[in-house]
């Protein structure tokens, strides 16, 4: 399974993948202690602080994937909207937008649960609509982001801990509003042979055994309140996938808002009855279940 992939589970399935693989990735950031970087390194390094300390929040994750090459032409957008308890490591999001629409992922006692879409349910082979993994830790500092597994407070965890060499550059852009809050923006060149040598790593880890992407360029930019908030995190990298003699280009854009702090957050784990294990995400991706 994967882009260029023949298997009968459908190229919108592989493209969503490649999507949420590379939105995996988003933690491999930090700053490099560069002279001159000083205060770019202290206020994204104490956004990712200030913005865990704040507790609870509302999220909403935008991933666009485009594909270009012989084995698959496409472009895809997921909207995914809900609240996250940074503290105790819960969330709820709900996909509006993309073949994920009507998706949703709960994270709730250490377990993550997928409410699978129409686009994963009609190439499955389950009784239930939800299924559980167990969640990849938020707190571990050699385990980058776990959008995949619905914890917007991954990122945020490895903005704050991460060591610096995982940036090549980084500059502060200007100024902009993100829904209506001044801020001021951050862009980050990111260290491309430390994503890829993760992303080896994160796939055999986690079962998964769809083809790596390679990613060629990668930025991340970051948009910061007067308070020190996060209210916007942001990453684009381009690359590709290899299946057989086939390569395909992917672009990918991994976009995180985070606004209404403070807000009440409860997430309650699905029926068991309405619930099959599933022993790791590679489980989840594979198209036999």
């Amino acid at each position: 399974m994967g882009v260029g992939s023949r298997s009968g589970w459908g190229r919108g399935a592989a493209l969503a993948v490649v999507g949420l693989f590379v939105a995996d990735l988003i933690g491999l950031v930090a700053v490099p202690a560069a002279p001159g970087l000083a205060a770019i390194r202290l206020a994204v390094r104490s956004a990712g602080a200030r913005t865990l300390s704040a507790g609870t929040a509302r999220v909403e994750m935008t991933i666009s994937t485009s594909t270009a090459g012989s084995g698959l032409h496409a472009s895809i957008t997921q909207v995914a909207i809900g609240a996250s308890d940074f503290r105790n490591h819960l969330a709820d999001l709900a996909f509006s937008a993309g073949p994920a629409a009507g998706g949703e992922v709960r994270l709730v006692q250490g377990m993550a649960y997928e409410k699978l879409p129409a686009l994963v349910m009609a190439n499955r082979h389950l009784s239930t609509p939800w299924v559980s993994i167990p969640a990849i830790s938020a707190s571990s500092t050699d385990t980058p982001g776990m959008v995949p597994n619905g914890d917007p407070s991954a990122t945020l965890a490895q903005l704050e801990n991460l060591p610096f060499r995982e940036v090549t550059g980084a500059q502060q852009v200007g100024s902009e509003d993100v829904r209506g809050v001044p801020t001021s923006e951050y862009r980050l060149s990111l260290n491309v042979g430390a994503m890829n040598a993760y992303g080896t790593i994160f796939q055999a880890t986690n079962g998964i055994n769809t083809p790596t992407p390679t990613i060629r360029t990668a930025s991340m930019e970051v948009w910061v309140d007067s308070s020190g908030l996060l209210r916007r995190q942001r990453i684009t990298s381009t690359g590709h996938v290899s299946v057989g003699t086939e390569t395909t280009a992917v672009t990918s854009t991994v976009s995180i808002d985070y606004y209404d702090f403070g807000t009440a957050v409860s997430v309650v784990a699905p029926p068991p009855d309405q619930v099959t294990p599933l022993a790791n995400l590679g489980a989840l991706l594979s198209p036999s279940g």
